[in-house]
């Protein structure tokens, strides 16, 4: 884990004024996984990692790959891809975050529903 993310994570929340349990709340998980989180100790699910990208308004791209240079093959070809603007690649990034975070048997259902 990069403890050089949760310092980041940890200087943007005092910086908006929030404390850990005011984010946790916002991202869905308990107090002591964003301890965790700006300790070191843990790394974010991506679907986790764009929630907080919105709460501290910055961009998933800023948040995690130019603070920490950590980005999947597939985010790493989303960022390259110059023909997409930033707004396109955070959208098609935070779909990706939200298709990775869901189990296969999720994703099948909700490809059969749109059939």
């Amino acid at each position: 884990m990069n403890k050089n993310f949760g310092r980041l994570l940890r200087n943007y929340r005092n910086d908006a004024g929030l404390t850990q349990s005011e984010v946790a709340e916002r991202v869905g998980v308990k107090q002591v996984t964003v301890s965790r989180w700006e300790l070191g100790k843990v790394w974010p699910d991506p679907d986790q990692v764009q929630a907080l990208a919105l709460i501290f308004n910055v961009t998933y791209k800023h948040l995690v790959v130019q603070q920490t240079g950590l980005a999947s093959e597939v985010e790493q070809a989303i960022l390259a891809d110059a023909a997409m603007t930033p707004k396109e690649q955070d959208a098609l990034l935070a779909h990706y975050a939200a298709v990775t975070s869901r189990n296969s048997a999720t994703i099948a259902e909700i490809l059969r529903e749109e059939e």
